[in-house]
């Protein structure tokens, strides 16, 4: 931190100057006391007492020579000041003797991005004034731009009333050049436009932009910054460009993610659909077998039930069998027979299971004329579940007139199992009775 001299004493009468005398390498090796002495350290810090803006604030001056304090005390070191014009970007606020008190920097519209230049004073005092405008607004918010309506007096003395009427009483008081008022209220009943105001704790009254006889009294003034203005800005552009790109990022990993996740559902579809048609195949085959294994017993169950018979009709003497072996013969045709009928009375449960049978109704055998679709129910909103070719012949157990669609349908219990149109909605012929 940079150390700072002692004020100088004049010589002829021991009064304080603003002169600074600062320290020779000898006397900044001094005792602490010695340091004690000097005047503090050019830096502004936090204050007792201070308030910090949730969101820092731009203000513009209005009136020049304003000057700047090292602290928020009115008559603490004065550090700089600003011009008309100059724009700073508020931090801190604090009141002192009845005054608000502003910590600001500058440079740019970005907190911490400018310098600190100081504490300002918001509106004028008694001191800071050679006219009558005590209460004058000393700078303008970034909210108070053209369209808030501030006004600066132009002329040597603006008339002031007690009310919005031409005809209203004057005051006391006028409001004196380079005085800056914020309008509270504008009423034009009288017609002419009278702007309500009030400055400081007491002065408040109408007056109006231009005397009766055309004369300028107050023109509006307004905050501009249009260099931070453009800062501001490229930074919102700069900010809604990275917004949409990270909104464009999160959007393309989202369809990513669904993509995969529908792959992968699809790939699982897949794979169940590629067992449930092995499982299916696999059921066929073995069907095939058991069907071909059941007609070869069939087929020996009759010619064992054929010879039982010759055997049991051709008696006498010579006939190689005997009675014994006659009887074994019988006993053997009456256990396939049993077999053979258990196999039918399974086949009829099945069908009886899988919704066939047409309330005890025999299928009868349909040929498929042209490639038919099998769905799950008898409407054409139901899931397909495969198809029967052309030339393929089935059994039909059930039969409806009509579906959802208005057309015949049938179910088949010849896999894969399910239901098929009769016609299509076009009259197109699929399923015919099969001829005896």
């Amino acid at each position: 931190m940079p150390k700072f001299g002692k004020k100088k004493k004049n010589k002829a009468d021991d009064a304080l100057t603003s002169d600074f005398d600062f320290p020779s390498e000898d006397e900044d090796s001094d005792s602490d006391d010695a340091a004690e002495e000097g005047i503090p350290g050019l830096e502004i810090m936090d204050e007792e007492g201070q308030e910090t803006l949730a969101e820092p604030l731009r203000y513009m001056a209005v009136r020049g020579d304003l000057p700047l304090n090292i602290r928020s005390e009115l008559d603490s070191e004065q550090i700089g000041q600003l011009a008309r014009g100059d724009v700073v970007l508020v931090t801190h606020t604090n009141v002192q003797a009845g005054r608000l008190r502003l910590r600001c920097q500058k440079g740019s519209p970005l907190p911490g991005k400018g310098a600190a230049c100081g504490w300002v004073s918001a509106i004028e005092g008694p001191a800071d004034t050679e006219n009558e405008n005590e209460g004058s607004l000393n700078l303008l918010s970034e909210h108070q731009r053209l369209e808030a309506k501030c006004y600066t007096v132009v002329a040597e003395h603006a008339s002031v009333r007690t009310g919005p009427g031409a005809d209203d009483p004057r005051a006391k008081f006028t409001l004196t050049e380079g005085l800056t008022f914020e309008c509270l209220e504008v009423n034009d009943s009288g017609g002419h436009a009278a702007m309500k105001f009030k400055v400081g704790d007491s002065l408040e009254g109408w007056t109006a932009e231009k005397a009766a006889s055309g004369a300028v009294w107050c023109e509006a003034v307004g905050f501009v910054d249009a260099e931070g203005d453009k800062i501001l800005k490229k930074l919102a552009q700069e900010k809604q460009k990275q917004d949409q790109a990270e909104a464009k990022a999160k959007a393309a990993v989202a369809a990513a993610e669904a993509k995969a996740k529908a792959a992968q559902e699809k790939a699982g579809a897949k794979v169940k659909a590629e067992e449930a048609k092995a499982a299916a195949e696999e059921a066929k085959v073995a069907k095939k077998q058991l069907d071909r294994e059941r007609k070869e017993v069939r087929a020996f169950e009759a010619k064992l039930a054929a010879l039982v018979e010759t055997a049991a009709s051709c008696g006498g003497e010579g006939h190689p069998l005997d009675a014994k072996t006659v009887d074994l013969l019988q006993q053997a045709a009456k256990k396939i027979a049993d077999q053979t009928a258990e196999w039918e009375a399974a086949a009829e449960e099945d069908d009886e299971e899988g919704g066939g049978g047409g309330g005890g109704e025999e299928g009868e055998a349909y040929v498929v004329l042209a490639k038919s679709t099998v769905r799950t129910g008898p409407d054409g909103s139901s899931e397909k579940v495969g198809d029967h070719k052309q030339g393929t012949t089935i059994i039909v157990c059930e039969q409806k007139l009509s579906n959802a669609e208005g057309l015949a349908v049938v179910r088949t219990s010849t896999a894969p199992a399910g239901w098929l149109k009769l016609k299509t909605s076009k009259g197109k012929t699929l399923l015919e009775k099969k001829k005896a």
